[in-house]
């Protein structure tokens, strides 16, 4: 009796976990761009309208119109060919550095458009990108879609040069602005502020707007995001072993060293961002980071925690066989009540249906 008892606590564990994990990708699924969640890449018709994509596409064992995954050329071309034909978004890419995945971009702007809707924003909706690449490409979609303002950061001077010329492309001069960052500088001594004697915390609060009079105060933000660099110093042998564990269809991957190493890898750097957010409190509504390793989120939650922040969210960003964390943070009380009741209405549901499921 015992062991069946057991073996049907193993049973909805399962069932549980089963549960929560479809619970997770259909909420992750709201954050999608309609244009992706209902209607996949029409690889035939893009070959049509871009002759330089078109020369990667072949007709695959299912009969299917497919690239291979594999070439980093193809993957550039299917990303400025999604841009173009789903944003009016043109883009020029080095060969030597990253290639933004479209859907994982869109997916973590639309996530931040939810976090934004939660708080009372005053004024123009500005917001930070750390470490933005050559693409520029969160600042570009943030721009378009939602008509948001950016200051883009990027230590890298050839990515400055294609980030510039990205939003020149697009005529997107009055909403982005690229900044010239250093290593080991990401938020704190980026920002500017009018009173150099005077600390980010006590002109915020002096200052509720999100816009400043004055050409030598950036003023406030709406909130900040960043993807960071996911690995630490580490040979090249474990590098391409880690890669291709993260994503097994794709295997090879373009990049510089700045878009793939950070002393300590992606824990330390968003840890680094936890540390300046201490300093500049208010100053940005909502601190966000992407997350590639799962792994890295308990830690990071109990570093906020520790310093009293208990106003977190993280999300599970689900496209095709990839998928991403976000983690947010927020010295504001915005949406605490709408999102512990909403807690509270998933915990309740999952119990119902686990209750049901054994019926």
């Amino acid at each position: 009796n015992e062991d069946n008892e057991d073996n049907e606590d193993n049973k909805q564990n399962k069932r549980s976990k089963r549960i929560k994990q479809k619970k997770i990708i259909e909420d992750t699924k709201l954050h999608f761009s309609k244009i992706y969640r209902l209607k996949k890449p029409n690889f035939k018709e893009l070959a049509k309208k871009y002759p330089d994509f078109a020369k990667f596409v072949f007709t695959n064992r299912y009969q299917k119109s497919s690239i291979n995954w594999r070439n980093p050329e193809a993957v550039r071309e299917l990303t400025k060919a999604l841009l173009a034909t789903d944003y009016s978004l043109k883009i020029e890419l080095p060969e030597n550095q990253l290639t933004p995945t479209v859907t994982l971009r869109v997916n973590y702007i639309n996530w931040l458009n939810d976090l934004l809707n939660e708080s009372k924003t005053v004024g123009s909706i500005r917001g930070i990108d750390i470490g933005t690449g050559a693409s520029c490409i969160y600042p570009l979609l943030g721009a378009k879609i939602y008509n948001w303002q950016f200051i883009a950061t990027e230590i890298d001077p050839i990515s400055i040069n294609f980030a510039n010329k990205n939003i020149s492309l697009n005529t997107l001069e009055n909403k982005i602005i690229v900044r010239q960052s250093k290593p080991n500088i990401i938020l704190c001594g980026i920002l500017k502020v009018n009173d150099k004697n005077q600390s980010p915390t006590k002109k915020d609060n002096n200052n509720d707007s999100n816009d400043s009079n004055d050409s030598n105060d950036d003023g406030q933000f709406s909130f900040c995001m960043c993807n960071p660099p996911f690995f630490s110093d580490s040979t090249q042998e474990e590098i391409e072993r880690v890669k291709a564990e993260r994503n097994p269809r794709t295997g090879k991957c373009i990049a510089t060293d700045n878009e793939l190493l950070t002393k300590g890898g992606e824990f330390a750097f968003v840890s680094a961002i936890i540390k300046d957010s201490l300093i500049l409190r208010n100053r940005i509504k909502w601190y966000t980071s992407m997350i590639g390793c799962k792994v890295h989120l308990k830690p990071l939650i109990a570093i906020l925690k520790s310093n009293m922040i208990h106003n977190i969210r993280t999300t599970a960003f689900v496209q095709g066989r990839t998928t991403r964390w976000g983690l947010a943070w927020s010295f504001s009380a915005d949406g605490v009540d709408r999102f512990a009741k909403s807690r509270l209405k998933e915990k309740v549901s999952t119990r119902v249906k686990c209750h049901t499921s054994d019926l």
